[in-house]
Formats: C-alpha cells, structure tokens, sequence
C-alpha cells in the first residue's frame, strides 16, 4: 500500500510539472512582472525538479522492476528530467538571466516539451502498469 501511495505522489508531481512548464512561459511573456518575482525564488523551480526526480525516479524504478519490465518509461522521463535540467540550470548567463531572442523561444518550447515528457512517462507507466498487482 505505501508503495501505490508514492506511485500516486509521482504520478501528481509529474502533473503539477506539467502544469508548471506550461503555464510559467505563458505567464513569462505575458506578465514581464512574474517573471521577476519567480527569479527571485528560484527555489521553487529547484524543489519541483527535485521532487519530480526523486518521486519520479522511485515510481518509475518501482513499476520497472516489479511490473512490466519496460524501460521506455524511464527513457523517456530522464530525457524529459534532462532538458529541464538543461534548462533551468545551464541555459542561463552569469547573472541568471535566460539567452534572449532566438535562444529564449527555443527555451520556452523546451520547457513546456520537457513537462510534457516527464508526465507522459508517468502516464505511459500507469497504462503499461497492470491494474492487479501483486507486489506493493
């Protein structure tokens, strides 16, 4: 059973990344304030990636072993864990700002790319995932 719950954990956390990838760009061009107040608390964006990666990680991991024995799941959550990171880590100058111009449409459509990879590897899990199982 606790197991399931971390399972349900990961799958909402994917969700909310999701969400998030989304909407923080839309928000960015459209409200140039909101992005001052989210540079400000860059934490934030570091505590979702993290409990995205270590929710993620288990849930995925979890149904691998003990499931379906499919890999493409995980495959397809690291690369999407791996633009993000890309992104909010390494796509930035000295002084924390994003590229601009070219570079910031590009790394606009990555986020929200990178959010739909990592829930899509979440709902491909849940799909390939038997619905009886008889591990926890």
């Amino acid at each position: 059973m606790k197991n399931h719950n971390i399972l349900k954990y990961s799958y909402w956390l994917s969700i909310i990344c999701l969400v998030h990838c989304i909407t923080f760009p839309i928000l960015a061009i459209i409200l140039p304030f909101v992005n001052i107040v989210f540079e400000i608390n860059h934490w934030v964006e570091i505590s979702i990636i993290l409990s995205v990666i270590i929710f993620g990680s288990y849930a995925l991991i979890h149904a691998y072993i003990n499931h379906h024995k499919n890999y493409k799941p995980l495959l397809i959550f690291y690369i999407g864990i791996a633009i993000s990171v890309y992104i909010h880590f390494f796509n930035h100058d000295h002084a924390g700002h994003n590229h601009g111009g070219a570079s910031n449409n590009l790394s606009l459509f990555l986020e929200i790319f990178s959010g739909v990879l990592i829930a899509g590897s979440q709902f491909y899990n849940l799909k390939i995932t038997p619905r009886t199982c008889s591990h926890s």
